[in-house]
């Protein structure tokens, strides 16, 4: 559908903000239950180590979406920039 179809049958689009932080633990835990419906989303799951090859892989289009994993332990620190 293109924007003069859209005109020409007086389509009315409207946007405005999603109160993310009120509603972001119940979508992860909706996430989190329906998964296996929303795998194919992502492509590719690798560590964040793994960066420089995903971008790689995303570059020659071998993948569409990548998802980094990190270690919990690793969680909130913060990342340093490869040298």
């Amino acid at each position: 559908m293109n924007g003069l179809l859209c005109y020409g049958k007086n389509v009315t689009m409207a946007f405005g903000r999603c109160p993310v932080r009120s509603i972001f633990e119940d979508a992860l835990a909706l996430l989190v239950q329906e998964q296996k419906k929303v795998a194919f989303l992502c492509g590719k799951t690798m560590s964040l180590e793994e960066a420089p090859k995903a971008y790689e892989d995303f570059e020659a289009r071998k993948v569409h979406k990548i998802v980094f994993k990190m270690d919990a332990k690793d969680a909130g620190k913060e990342v340093q920039a490869a040298s």
